[in-house]
């Protein structure tokens, strides 16, 4: 083995990972210095269990004179998984214990294996050399408790034992650069699934504070689902559950679409805020994805009826306000969320929708924003815990486009 060059090859990742370089810049610096080398590599992979709502793991392809791939993994208790886990030398070694697994790709016994051997062969393969690197419990984020490589070459005859004795070398390290980049990036990404895309950056830049805030205005999205309770107790609870999901996704997506951020889910209750630096354009974004939502909820109830599903509708209140948007709970429990009179009223005035018959709800704070003549007044209502009745609106029913 040449020593200055692996070490030079590990100084390089140590130095990558601390620049916060990714899986992919990781893995495509590591091959292009070993291929440099000499080593005739002509594919090597990445691959490990993700901390993630809807995939199993994530890996990383990098080909000779190809881009690098970054595909995802079913679950491995799922029928996919399990499919997968029969493919996969991967699998083989967590299964079984071991940190390595050579395959000499021109024996067709060892190459029966595992149909990706068989591919691999066909694309002119060699040589496959499989290994696991143990992650301890509390050293990831990712949620991997091993990551595993495969390093492939078609050089007739396979790797030679100096090439080898690289590969174990480099191996370790890569392993812990690639599971920094992945705890990072996957810490990133809960946060964001959990607090939002907003929130979630105030907080990763050092908003994390109890009792700091900052004081915003903006509109505010309040909306529950109709008699979601009742449906939940008449079905199954996943089929409750499934209803609630589907419901909550097309929600999220109209109003990310319209730029607006997703705080806070109580039971079928959802809170979001549009805050614009413009106000009139705040209004005006959770008007469009008020809009879209009675869509988007309209399609999906048509679908769920032909399946014979049970269905249900959204209410949605609109309100504009100044809020305090920040840090509150307590010293062992925080929530990052919005609080102020404005969040309490658009409660109350959703609450109304049901007795007014009505979808969707404005308040006259947001709707003067926009203007009072492009919607339908529902008169002057008195508010539970506010000093003064208020004057609320409705979109006209052919403006929700329905």
């Amino acid at each position: 083995m040449d020593e200055p060059f692996a070490q030079s090859l590990v100084d390089r990742l140590i130095a990558g990972s601390l620049a916060g370089n990714s899986e992919i810049e990781l893995l495509t610096e590591v091959c292009a210095c070993l291929v440099g080398f000499g080593v005739p590599l002509l594919r090597v992979s990445t691959a490990a269990e993700q901390l993630h709502p809807s995939i199993g793991g994530q890996g990383c392809i990098w080909w000779r004179d190809h881009p690098v791939e970054q595909p995802s993994f079913p679950r491995r208790d799922s029928a996919q998984g399990l499919e997968l886990q029969r493919r996969s030398p991967f699998d083989h070694l967590f299964d079984t214990g071991q940190t390595h697994a050579r395959f000499r790709l021109d024996d067709a016994e060892q190459t029966a294996r595992f149909p990706v051997l068989a591919e691999l062969r066909q694309r002119g393969a060699t040589d496959y050399l499989a290994m696991a690197v143990r992650i301890g419990d509390t050293a990831t984020l990712s949620a991997a408790r091993d990551v595993a490589f495969s390093w492939c070459t078609d050089r007739p005859g396979g790797f030679d034992q100096a090439e080898l004795q690289i590969i174990h070398r480099v191996s370790p390290v890569l392993a812990l650069t690639v599971n920094s980049a992945r705890s990072a990036a996957t810490g990133r990404f809960l946060l964001q699934t959990y607090l939002g895309s907003d929130a979630a950056k105030r907080v990763l830049s050092g908003n994390i504070v109890r009792g700091r805030a900052d004081s915003i205005e903006a509109a505010i999205w309040f909306s529950d689902l109709t008699d979601f309770t009742r449906t939940f107790d008449e079905t199954s609870a996943a089929t409750g559950l499934a209803l609630l999901n589907e419901y909550a996704s097309l929600l999220c997506e109209a109003i990310h679409a319209q730029n607006g951020q997703v705080l806070k889910f109580v039971g079928d209750g959802m809170l979001a805020i549009f805050d614009n630096a413009d106000r009139a354009g705040a209004c005006a974004s959770a008007i469009s994805a008020a809009k879209d939502a009675l869509r988007l909820v309209a399609a999906l109830n048509l679908a769920r009826q032909q399946q014979a599903l049970p269905t249900t509708s959204v209410k949605i209140a609109l309100h504009f306000g100044e809020l305090l948007y920040g840090n509150f709970g307590s010293p062992i429990r925080l929530d990052f969320t919005v609080l102020g009179a404005a969040v309490n009223e658009a409660s109350r005035i959703v609450a109304l929708c049901g007795s007014l018959d009505q979808r969707v709800i404005l308040s006259s704070t947001l709707a003067e924003t926009v203007g009072h003549d492009r919607f339908v007044s529902l008169g002057r209502y008195a508010l539970k815990g506010v000093a003064r009745p208020q004057e609320l609106f409705t979109l006209d029913r052919e403006a929700e486009q329905v």
